[in-house]
């Protein structure tokens, strides 16, 4: 029975739940940010050449 109750207290031991809950929430965001990015790469891509290309025009 005592590892029954030490099975027991670690399941409804809720120490470190925030962590998890974060650790959650930031993947969740990184695979929102990258499906989101994914289509955008080449307008992205285009947008920072042009940038580029001004820069190198101008002295930048």
């Amino acid at each position: 029975m005592c590892a029954w109750g030490s099975v027991l207290r670690i399941w409804r031991d809720q120490n470190g739940q925030d962590l998890i809950e974060y650790a959650l929430l930031a993947s969740f965001l990184a695979v929102a940010v990258g499906a989101v990015l994914t289509p955008l790469a080449p307008t992205l891509e285009l947008l920072f050449s042009r940038v580029h290309s001004l820069l190198v025009k101008y002295g930048g």
